[in-house]
């Protein structure tokens, strides 16, 4: 095989794949994202934890728990042993949560993640000479901005398993009831943080699938008036 016929199968292999990326690239955009966005509203409307009168009730009860173990009149000293069993443990509740959120957030994560390689490689490739390159720059800040976030929420429940341990093992040793207090704050605070961070992650899918058709429009129009 001649030095020409090499250069023009490798031509030939490169601009195959090139074209795979772009369908598989298309996929991610019209397909993929709509679908987690749709998810992702899906968990916001149906996961029992996350919604606004689950996180009231379950305020409710820690308090009744908390306001169960304070001194009466029978019990001067107050009773923090069942208060104390219930808090070391973290709550079923928040486990799942983080669970499903964690599980549903790194398959988001991972398709973002391949969609920003997408665009640098597709950035440095003259085939698709887009008429601005502020349109590919403008979709990989608003990936890049979308990734931050679902780190962030991915992130929270490391932090929280950390501080809750902190108070907990304060709380043994003390058993002060501020502490007991502060515990619950961050359990109930937590649940309500995910949703925000839910909120925030659609928000984030929404402007970047945006940006994305975007690019792909622009870039069909060029390729189309040729």
């Amino acid at each position: 095989m001649s030095q020409r016929q090499d250069s023009e199968e490798l031509a030939s292999q490169v601009q195959k794949r090139l074209m795979a990326l772009q369908v598989r690239f298309e996929e991610d955009v019209f397909v993929s994202i709509p679908a987690k966005i749709s998810r992702i509203q899906t968990l916001l409307e149906t996961s029992p934890y996350l919604q606004p009168a689950y996180i009231t009730e379950f305020s409710a009860n820690v308090a009744t728990l908390l306001k169960s173990a304070y001194p009466t009149a029978e019990n001067p000293a107050g009773d923090t042993k069942g208060l104390v069993k219930e808090l070391s443990i973290c709550p079923v509740t928040i486990i799942e949560t983080q669970t499903l959120l964690t599980s549903e957030m790194n398959a988001v994560q991972r398709l973002i993640a391949r969609i920003m390689f997408n665009l640098v490689y597709l950035g440095t490739r003259d085939e698709f000479r887009l008429e601005s390159e502020s349109i590919i720059d403008q979709a990989t800040t608003q990936c890049g901005n979308l990734h931050s976030s679902i780190t962030a929420l991915l992130q929270r429940a490391t932090h929280y398993q950390i501080t809750r341990g902190a108070f907990v093992a304060k709380l043994k040793k003390t058993g002060l009831f501020d502490f007991a207090k502060s515990i619950t704050e961050i359990d109930t605070s937590l649940l309500s943080q995910y949703a925000a961070d839910l909120r925030t992650i659609q928000s984030g899918m929404h402007l970047a699938a945006y940006a994305l058709v975007r690019l792909f429009r622009d870039q069909r129009v060029r390729v189309g008036s040729e």
